[in-house]
């Protein structure tokens, strides 16, 4: 065949294979057509009980959220602030029908509502906060910080550190988990000095100050120096009334507190709700959920703020003190969650 002829062959040839591959490629059966999918697109939502300016509960939980979110951990965020428990599960419901496939009731208040809209929304997970839900179904978890950790160092300072030999803490309510966080600081209290007085008080709400503060006043009246609340409303109280009398410092809880007065607030014992919800929203993502998630000491879930402005006032040997309590609770040495059992408030 003359070499034109071949040349004009092969052509041919090449032009039928690529008519071919064109008809397979605009077929329903074509292999060849490649469709872009739709990127998954990760919602969180988060019900509070208040607002989000507040420094100790809901503010915390909402910055933790939106840092999931810049830092591409989740794509949408929603929130809904001041959620009463009789709206909870309709406000729920609402984000599980819009597709949210983490939802958060930021509140051991709802632990109930938590359970039935998870039960009525299967392909959503749900989230609140307690000690146990042995109940839940598997797409319902609770998230719970052991904070009589950090409080039992906070009564190892407090313990040394008190001029009255009489300290207090304020429970909002007595309610299981956050009781012990007050026999935490008891117990860290009474190993370092055990003739001081550690005053009692329960005020009645979370998120009252008002009732915070009649307790604060008090404890400081009955001659408390260092005051150890437990949650918003006994945190707010027990500021208003240490900077109201200048009798007594403070200790801020879940929340780092000490800009309102670093003159007052020593330091913060802190659930970090940040790796908490990072947690969460990785293990849903990788198909790993569980049925709760603990912080502690060891986990780094529970920690301390810095001391601040106050640092200089605090000895050495207390530090050090408190440094080797942490580390002898990490190892396991000194098991303040056994240790609370027996401490009575």
């Amino acid at each position: 065949m003359p070499k034109t002829g071949m040349i004009a062959g092969v052509i041919l040839v090449i032009a039928i294979i690529a008519v071919a591959a064109a008809y397979v490629a605009t077929q329903p059966g074509g292999t060849t057509t490649t469709t872009s999918q739709p990127t998954k697109q990760w919602k969180i939502a988060l019900l509070l009980p208040d607002v989000i300016t507040d420094l100790t509960w809901n503010g915390p939980a909402y910055q933790a959220v939106s840092r999931l979110v810049a830092e591409g951990v989740a794509d949408k965020f929603s929130y809904t602030e001041q959620v009463a428990v009789p709206d909870a599960v309709r406000i729920a419901s609402g984000y599980a029908a819009e597709g949210y496939d983490l939802i958060i009731q930021h509140g051991a208040q709802f632990v109930d509502t938590t359970r039935e809209a998870a039960q009525k929304y299967p392909n959503s997970y749900f989230v609140t906060t307690a000690l146990l839900a042995p109940d839940f179904p598997s797409n319902a978890s609770v998230v719970w910080s052991y904070l009589e950790e950090a409080y039992y160092l906070l009564g190892i300072l407090a313990g040394r550190m008190t001029k009255t030999n009489i300290v207090g803490t304020l429970c909002p309510l007595e309610v299981p988990g956050i009781v012990e966080w007050s026999k935490g600081f008891k117990a860290g209290v009474l190993s370092v000095n055990p003739h001081a007085t550690v005053l009692y008080a329960v005020t009645g709400s979370f998120m009252d100050a008002t009732l915070g503060k009649e307790a604060a006043m008090a404890q400081i009246e009955s001659g408390a120096d260092f005051l150890a609340p437990m949650t918003d409303g006994p945190v707010l109280g027990a500021i208003m009334a240490a900077q109201e009398t200048g009798k007594a410092y403070v200790f801020g809880c879940e929340g780092d507190t000490h800009s309102i007065n670093p003159n007052i607030i020593v330091t913060s014992a802190i659930w970090d709700s940040y790796s908490h919800y990072k947690t969460i929203m990785l293990d849903i993502k990788a198909g790993q959920f569980k049925s709760i998630y603990p912080a502690d000491l060891k986990t780094g879930g529970v920690t301390l703020t810095p001391f601040y402005a106050l640092k200089d006032k605090i000895p050495q040997t207390v530090l050090d003190e408190m440094e080797q309590a942490k580390q002898d609770i990490i190892s396991g040495k000194i098991n303040v969650k056994e240790l609370v059992q027996s401490i009575t408030l």
